[in-house]
């Protein structure tokens, strides 16, 4: 599967001290006041990376929403009503994409690996900028005078978000009726996704029978997520691999889909239930597969956490 974003490892960022020096000149005495995006929302970018980013999911519909704020930032409130206009950076999605992919090669050249190699194993990360129909941005919003900061709504059909691309927002603003657009905030990156109404993280409880070793109990928390409107990504047991649980809506039964290695798929329990319970939020989940010895039985219970 691919993956929505690369995530890096990411320093616990202060936007509040989000415009550089080279944002912040000194004229007068006085920092220049510098127009930006402004968020606390946790980033999904590494800190080499050309543009800030971040993720949004939503629940699989037609139409939803997210905020983002705009911020007249530093010493002093607006003096004046600021318009703010806002578009799509059309440079942002191909910028990023050819330095994650000449980043991948140097690196593996550095380690005397092949290059091409780490070029396509890089494919799944890159960005794809979301069908224009799929979105809307308002062509500005506007700071009031002795005011710092104003919050403008962008408009989504998730419905129209697939699973085969990273789709994103690059988000822009294009000028400001004053002050100084910022370098470093001026394009944010929003990867957006819908999230079905199972995705969440569980605690997942039951035992894992080995064939000759005798059982182990399972206890851990694990992350479901989205992969369909009804299908979300899940791991074997405490053993990990990729299994998807797909629930059917009107029974409420799971099927799965998966395997451990090639030669070892996935199967039911024969006789016993997989099912979801919604009243609950749990998974009853009787799944195997095989290996020396026999069959790996895995009893597993998923339940939401609050």
């Amino acid at each position: 599967m691919k993956k929505y974003l690369k995530i890096a490892s990411v320093l616990a960022l202060v936007t509040g001290l989000s415009s550089c020096l080279k944002d912040e000149p000194i004229i007068g005495g006085k920092p220049q006041n510098i127009v930006e995006f402004y968020t606390t929302d946790a980033y999904t970018s590494g800190t080499t990376d050309l543009y800030p980013a971040y993720t949004k999911g939503f629940t699989y519909s037609t139409s939803d929403k997210f905020d983002v704020t705009v911020s007249y930032s530093g010493t002093d409130v607006a003096p004046e009503d600021i318009t703010v206009n806002l578009g799509v950076n059309g440079d942002a999605v191909p910028r990023t994409n050819a330095k994650t992919i000449a980043d991948a090669r140097a690196d593996a050249i550095a380690n005397g690996e092949d290059p091409d190699d780490a070029e396509a194993d890089v494919q799944g990360d890159l960005l794809t900028n979301a069908p224009t129909a799929s979105y809307q941005i308002p062509a500005n919003v506007v700071i009031k005078k002795g005011t710092r900061r104003a919050v403008v709504s962008i408009t989504v059909n998730p419905s129209l978000f697939d699973f085969d691309h990273n789709y994103v927002i690059p988000l822009t603003i294009t000028s400001a009726s004053m002050g100084t657009v910022s370098g470093n905030f001026g394009t944010v990156i929003y990867g957006v996704k819908y999230k079905n109404q199972y995705d969440g993280v569980y605690h997942s409880s039951g035992q894992f029978v080995h064939p000759t070793a005798g059982p182990r109990d399972l206890n851990a928390d694990k992350s479901l997520l989205t992969t369909g409107p009804n299908s979300n990504l899940s791991s074997i047991g405490d053993v990990g691999g990729s299994l998807i649980i797909t629930v059917n809506p009107t029974t409420n039964l799971v099927t799965f889909d998966g395997a451990l290695s090639a030669s070892q798929p996935i199967v039911p329990v024969p006789g016993q239930d997989n099912y979801y319970d919604p009243a609950t939020k749990t998974y009853h989940l009787n799944y195997q597969y095989t290996g020396g010895g026999g069959f790996r039985v895995i009893h597993e219970t998923l339940t939401l956490k609050p």
